[in-house]
């Protein structure tokens, strides 16, 4: 009999890991992942009216616009409270598919299960919605980089003309 190695299993380094249906788990791996930077928010509310659904929506706040974050996921999110109780909805898929099908108003939504694909998304301004018991999550493209954008000092003059109108002869 062999000895355990007491290296990892290197067929296992390369296998993706798997987005946990663990609400708590997958927000410990955003914090780890992203070495607890203040600038990934993570804003958490609940879905559903008679069996509330723990929710959490995570987003880096120098690459996304805050309007569409504000307005649109989140306004489509609590919307989704609203409909789920005239829907009757009571699981976890359900309100999963209802966010995906009907509250989103985004045009580009993708649903990731590993994360490899959640990872790269966030870092280029998507905002990802994650749901206790999903094993899934929402990706929306929020990207916010016009704001970021490189502008004139406000605290300099700037003089426009053409350079031989203000050439001063002795």
């Amino acid at each position: 009999m062999n000895p355990p190695s007491s290296k990892a299993d290197p067929s296992k380094a390369n296998e993706p890991i798997i987005i946990s249906p663990n609400l708590e788990e997958n927000l410990e791996q955003i914090r780890k992942l992203t070495a607890g930077s203040p600038d990934f928010i993570i804003r958490r509310y609940t879905v559903g009216m008679d069996n509330p659904c723990p929710a959490a929506m995570v987003y880096l706040s120098s690459m996304v616009n805050l309007d569409t974050v504000n307005q649109l996921v989140l306004g489509s999110v609590m919307g989704c409270s609203e409909r789920a109780q005239d829907a009757d909805i009571d699981s976890v898929e359900q309100v999963f598919r209802q966010l995906q099908e009907h509250a989103l108003t985004m045009g580009n939504i993708r649903i990731h299960s590993k994360w490899g694909q959640t990872m790269t998304g966030l870092l280029s301004g998507d905002t990802l919605i994650f749901l206790q018991g999903c094993n899934r999550i929402i990706s929306c493209s929020t990207p916010g980089g016009p704001e970021r954008s490189i502008s004139e000092p406000t605290t300099q003059s700037n003089i426009r003309g053409p350079k031989e109108g203000f050439v001063e002869s002795l």
